[in-house]
């Protein structure tokens, strides 16, 4: 619980802090490991998951496959930079744009879950009834 003392809110968005070239080595970002690492783990289970899931739902599997795996590694990779103190590599406005990417294709796997899946699943059933009484 002594980590979540040194989080500042004010300081999140404050510019000179975003745009400082090599910022400090040691603090709350090490903690990033873990959801980073866990991402790369879903990467994996995802991409297991879309080699034995039906036709329709291979697309929604590997598009979360490809999300988990930009975020996984990207994210781990700007962690290592920071902690290896590379300059702009391991700025914290690598990490905002990150999220902001990582949001943005959240959205586009929603839609696409929203509206153009259900679609494609009609048109599976529909397929899938008239190939079974074929020979």
């Amino acid at each position: 619980m002594n980590f979540l003392n040194q989080i500042d809110p004010q300081k999140l968005f404050q510019g000179t802090r975003l745009l400082e070239v090599t910022p400090q080595a040691d603090g709350l970002y090490q903690y990033l490991v873990v959801p980073f690492g866990l991402s790369v783990i879903l990467t994996i289970i995802f991409s297991l998951k879309a080699r034995r899931a039906e036709e329709v739902f291979k697309k929604v599997n590997w598009k979360l496959a490809n999300l988990f795996a930009f975020i996984g590694f990207l994210g781990l990779a700007l962690i290592f930079f920071r902690w290896q103190k590379i300059p702009y590599l391991g700025s914290r406005l690598l990490l905002l744009i990150l999220v902001g990417i990582s949001l943005i294709w959240v959205l586009n796997i929603i839609r696409y879950k929203l509206f153009v899946l259900p679609k494609e699943m009609e048109k599976f059933e529909k397929k899938k009834i008239f190939e079974k009484y074929l020979p």
